[in-house]
């Protein structure tokens, strides 16, 4: 059974790997800045969670696109 977490389609893939190339980006920045004392950390904790929440949101959004139900 395809779901779509297994993104076995390889435009999902694709399309979901770009999306987190930028969101972790943008952690990794904000992880820095935490570091560095610029930032509270629940706001890096804050960011972690809904970037994962927008991540597999996608995911399923796009998986959807390409395998509409019945």
């Amino acid at each position: 059974m395809r779901t779509p977490w297994t993104l076995e389609d390889p435009g999902v893939w694709r399309a979901t790997h770009l999306r987190a190339g930028g969101g972790f980006g943008l952690f990794g920045f904000l992880a820095l800045g935490v570091g560095l004392g610029w930032l509270p950390f629940w706001l890096w904790a804050l960011a972690l969670a809904l970037g994962s929440l927008d991540l597999v949101l996608f995911a399923y959004r796009a998986w959807r696109r390409r395998n509409p139900g019945p």
